[in-house]
């Protein structure tokens, strides 16, 4: 089995769905990807299968996850904020 040489972990592994459709992660890599108990994570479909990853909400107009700021219950970038402004 490869592993990553950064994080030590395995980079990939067979994981068998159960009859309700749901996978076990290992704990190695949740560890390694700081995923912790009731994080949400995000599916994304691609061509050659499913990217998963650990969630994490972004700018509503350009998606940008950096210097973010709650407006009336949406997040916004600071970019997005002053193109607002103008």
């Amino acid at each position: 089995m490869k592993k990553d040489e950064k994080k030590n972990i395995p980079v990939g592994q067979v994981c068998n769905i159960d009859n309700l459709g749901r996978i076990v992660i290992p704990s190695l890599m949740r560890k390694a990807y700081h995923m912790d108990k009731n994080d949400a994570i995000e599916l994304i479909m691609e061509d050659n299968g499913i990217l998963m990853r650990k969630y994490q909400p972004g700018c509503i107009f350009c998606g940008n996850i950096r210097n973010l700021t709650m407006f009336k219950g949406q997040l916004i970038c600071e970019e997005c904020m002053e193109e607002m402004k103008k």
